[in-house]
């Protein structure tokens, strides 16, 4: 047998990073997406291979919302961390992601495992539902305790998960929020200002790219804020442009 064999053509992980993956409200998906980086970095030889959303969601067959969701938990146990490649300038040329695994004796970091009644999102939905057929009827959340809880099918956790898909794309690094209050914050924009689902989508594409904008917002609160001046300028640009 060739020296290295095993080394280069065996994916090895830990029981004690798999006790932690089959621990998580979708054990299949971040497994998966955890072996694939790894499939990278030995096919690229390197603990930090370059692994772009859109490589990873081509390989799979994945859509946004399933590939940002596994990557997140992935990225809250700290089984990997996407690091920035910078020119002499400091500008970003391209985002890596750097691969750990747990030892035994190591401590776990848990993800989003609080009980769900506290963190207020349920996050089964998955794949790459589309959210263009949005209406106020199929608006999905359980009150339990006087406590809302939306599900990954509800029109909140939808445009939520929208809203940040856009900010990952322009720094992988942010923060994953706080479901529970973003959900609340955008059902306020449904509920309370009778906003339509459909023209809350647009705003959120629009604003995001736009070069002011989309620093401006970035969350369903401040969504809601600035939510008429949003539109206004939209129509602007809209109109300006065609």
């Amino acid at each position: 047998m060739a020296q290295g064999f095993i080394e280069n053509n065996l994916q090895i992980i830990s029981k004690q990073t798999m006790d932690l993956l089959l621990k998580q409200n979708n054990p299949s998906d971040v497994i998966g997406l955890y072996l694939f980086y790894y499939y990278t970095a030995k096919w690229q030889e390197t603990n930090q291979p370059k692994a772009t959303p859109n490589f990873c969601m081509k390989a799979l067959k994945w859509g946004e919302l399933r590939f940002y969701k596994a990557d997140n938990t992935l990225r809250s146990l700290s089984l990997i961390k996407k690091i920035a490649s910078k020119d002499q300038k400091g500008r970003i040329i391209g985002w890596y992601v750097r691969i750990n695994y747990v030892w035994p004796g190591q401590k776990e970091k848990r993800v989003n495992p609080q009980p769900r009644q506290s963190t207020g999102v349920e996050t089964q939905g998955s794949g790459s539902q589309g959210i263009n057929a949005l209406n106020t009827n199929s608006i999905n959340a359980l009150n339990i305790n006087n406590k809302y809880i939306y599900s990954g099918d509800s029109i909140e956790y939808k445009l939520s998960s929208l809203l940040y898909r856009h900010i990952l794309k322009r720094n992988p690094e942010y923060k994953a929020p706080n479901w529970k209050i973003w959900c609340v914050d955008m059902n306020k924009i449904l509920r309370i200002d009778k906003r339509r689902p459909e023209q809350v989508e647009k705003v959120i594409n629009w604003c995001q790219k736009d070069d002011f904008w989309q620093d401006n917002i970035l969350s369903p609160r401040k969504l809601r804020r600035q939510y008429d001046q949003l539109v206004l300028k939209m129509k602007k640009a809209t109109v300006k442009y065609g």
